[in-house]
C-alpha cells in the first residue's frame, strides 16, 4: 500500500502560486535596485557639475546660468527619480508580503501533509500487527489442533 496525498494537487497549486510570487518580488527586486542606481547617477553627476563650477575660475554671466539651470534640472529628476524609488520600494514591500503569505500557505498544506502521512503509517503499523497477531492466533489453533 502506497500514501497517497489528499490535497496533492493543491499542494501543488500553492507552490505554483508561491513561485508566481517569488518572481514577482525578484522583478520588484531589480526594479528597485535599477531605480535606486539610476537616482545614484543623478546624484553623481549633479555633485560632479558642481565640483566643476567651483573648479573653474573664470566664467560669464551666461555660463553661470547655465550651469544653475543644468543643476536645478537635475535636481528635478532626482525629485521625479526619488518618487521612483519610493513607488518601486512600496511594490518590492507589497510583493514580499505576498510571498511570504504565499510561503505560509504552502507549509501549511505541507505539514497537514506530514500529519496525514504519520497517520498513514500509524495506521499501516496498526494493521501489521492486527495481522501478525491474527497469524500468531491462527498458527496457535492450529498446533492446539494438531496435538489433539
Amino acid at each position: 500500500m502506497r500514501f497517497q496525498y489528499s490535497l496533492e494537487s493543491v499542494l501543488e497549486y500553492r507552490k505554483k502560486i508561491e513561485d508566481s510570487k517569488k518572481d514577482k518580488f525578484m522583478n520588484a527586486n531589480k526594479q528597485l535596485i535599477h531605480e535606486t542606481s539610476v537616482l545614484t547617477d543623478i546624484e553623481e553627476h549633479r555633485n560632479q557639475i558642481r565640483e566643476d563650477l567651483k573648479a573653474k575660475d573664470t566664467f560669464s554671466i551666461q555660463e553661470q546660468k547655465n550651469y544653475m539651470q543644468y543643476i536645478m534640472s537635475l535636481e528635478k529628476k532626482m525629485e521625479m527619480q526619488k518618487i521612483r524609488v519610493s513607488d518601486s520600494k512600496r511594490r518590492c514591500d507589497l510583493a514580499r508580503g505576498e510571498l511570504v503569505k504565499a510561503q505560509k500557505d504552502r507549509k501549511i498544506m505541507e505539514t497537514l501533509e506530514g500529519k496525514e502521512l504519520d497517520k498513514f503509517n500509524y495506521d499501516l503499523k496498526r494493521r501489521e500487527e492486527i495481522e501478525a497477531n491474527e497469524m500468531a492466533s491462527i498458527n496457535y489453533i492450529r498446533r492446539k489442533n494438531m496435538k489433539e
